[in-house]
């Protein structure tokens, strides 16, 4: 009987054939060039987004501190204006106070001082304020109509001298106070009303000039003095 060679089957051949590698695997072995220059383009646009980002947040935080600190300017520029706008209310009550004349409730022009009571009034109110009491003295009297109208020296001296009347009587307007001894300028007085009228300025209607102020005697056809 014959028997035939054995022959192997071709799944036993590539059974036993040697391994091949897969294109993939080789691919991923094998270092690319192009591959390299992505990745590194890459890695480099990354790092340069990042300190684009990091600059960003730099900037944020620097305009944020920009903006406190320019609200807490603004803040202290209010504060400062609201004290300053309390301060000159108080000065100008304090002003008001100090310099407002008891006659005209304005601010005082000339400041003269009563010796017997201490009330201050402008010298243009006193003036007019003592040339009415003189007049409302004479009014009544029977005396020669020139005297009518004292409004100076000499007629004050011949009312008296010729006893039509016997004294002016003088009164203070807030007290009520007889008057008899001129009042006296007050010079710290004056001077203090002067540096508040270089801040506040003084009104144009106080501005008066009267023609006795640069007399000697500016009460002399007020006051009898022999």
């Amino acid at each position: 009987m014959h028997v035939s060679p054995k022959r192997s089957s071709p799944r036993s051949s590539l059974r036993h054939a040697s391994p091949r590698s897969s294109p993939s695997s080789s691919a991923a072995e094998a270092s690319s060039p192009v591959g390299d220059v992505f990745v590194q383009q890459v890695t480099r646009i990354t790092a340069l987004l990042e300190d684009d980002m990091k600059q960003s947040h730099l900037e944020t935080i620097k305009m944020k501190a920009a903006v406190r600190r320019a609200q807490k300017a603004q803040a202290k520029a209010e504060a400062a204006k609201v004290h300053l706008q309390e301060s000159l209310e108080q000065f100008n009550a304090v002003k008001s106070e100090i310099t407002k004349c008891g006659v005209c409730m304005d601010t005082m022009n000339c400041p003269f001082v009563l010796v017997e009571c201490r009330h201050s009034y402008c010298y243009g109110c006193l003036r007019l304020h003592f040339h009415m009491c003189l007049q409302n003295q004479v009014k009544w009297c029977d005396i020669p109509e020139h005297l009518r109208e004292p409004s100076t020296a000499d007629q004050l001296h011949e009312l008296i001298e010729n006893e039509h009347i016997y004294s002016p009587l003088y009164y203070c307007l807030s007290c009520k106070g007889t008057v008899r001894c001129q009042p006296i300028e007050v010079y710290i007085f004056k001077e203090l009303i002067e540096a508040v009228h270089s801040v506040a300025r003084l009104p144009d209607d106080l501005m008066v000039e009267d023609p006795h102020i640069n007399n000697s005697d500016i009460w002399a056809d007020m006051f009898y003095t022999k």
